[in-house]
């Protein structure tokens, strides 16, 4: 979770699978708290809790209609590598991503 002045501004959810691949559920930040560090300090918080626990590798998803996101996901060194057609509830196909760490 980040917070400014006790206020959340952002958080991240994320779990570990099959004993060695991490999974990110979700991440927001507040719009307002955007392109300044804190959804990759988000996520480097959550790789280091990933290191901790022998995770090698880690997933995520993201629309494929969300090109920031996708960007985003580029810029901290994961890779497209499939396609989840029907993913989300309105239909909309999901982008698989992944990095090692």
């Amino acid at each position: 979770m980040a917070e400014v002045g006790g206020r959340i501004i952002g958080y991240i959810i994320g779990t570990v699978r099959w004993m060695n691949v991490g999974h990110v559920l979700a991440i927001g930040v507040d719009p307002q708290h955007r392109r300044k560090g804190v959804g990759t300090a988000l996520m480097e918080s959550l790789m280091n809790y990933f290191r901790k626990r022998g995770v090698s590798k880690v997933r995520l998803e993201a629309r494929e209609s969300n090109w920031e996101a996708r960007r985003f996901y580029s810029s901290l060194g994961f890779s497209e590598v499939g396609k989840v057609p029907y993913y989300y509830s309105d239909g909309e196909t999901a982008i698989l991503f992944e990095r090692e760490i």
